[in-house]
This record gives structure tokens, sequence and C-alpha cells, in this order.
């Protein structure tokens, strides 16, 4: 990519599970891309990381969710996916912090 330093690399996958992407990020990180591309960074897989480690070990963390920025809302199938985000992560003990225009 030498000499196209404008033209970023950007991988965005789609999936109906996590361990399903899961399996593409270490797939992709397995390949070192860093090696090939000077604009990513060099992060090999980490389980320790995946699992929260550092952060209580995953056992309860806290999530904020803007719902608006004032000037962009999301479209409605985007908010309902936020708010079944928001109640999965409260039904496994998780808390959260809403921003700007929360719905009820």
């Amino acid at each position: 990519m030498e000499g196209f330093e404008a033209i970023n690399s950007v991988l965005g996958p789609m999936s109906t599970s996590v361990s399903a992407l899961k399996i593409f990020v270490k797939a992709v990180l397995a390949g070192e891309p860093w090696r090939f591309d000077p604009n990513a960074s060099h992060r090999p897989w980490s389980e320790s990381q995946y699992k929260l480690e550092e952060h209580n070990g995953g056992k309860k963390l806290c999530f904020g969710m803007m719902w608006s920025d004032g000037l962009v809302t999301p479209t409605p199938p985007i908010i309902r996916g936020m708010k079944i985000m928001k109640e999965k992560l409260e039904a496994q003990g998780h808390t959260g912090t809403s921003y700007s225009l929360c719905p009820s």
C-alpha cells in the first residue's frame, strides 16, 4: 500500500452471533495484517482481552449508550436493536448510562 496512504483498509463483518465474529477477528489477526498494512495496529488475538479480564473479569460492566447526538438520530430498526442490546446487557447484570434523546 506504499504510496496509497489515503486509501484506508476497512473490514466490516456482519453476523448473527458473537461466536462467528470472534472466528472472523481471530482469522484476520492470524494473518498478521500489520505486516502488510502500515496503518493496521499490531494487536494479536488475546483471549484475556476478549474475556475482559482486566475489567473485573467481565463480571459487571457499565456501558454508555448515545441514542442521538442531537444532529443525527438512528433509524427505527437501529434504535430497536440498541434497545434489545440494552435489555440483554441489563439482564446479565451490567449497568448502563444513556445519553441524549433516550427513548423510554
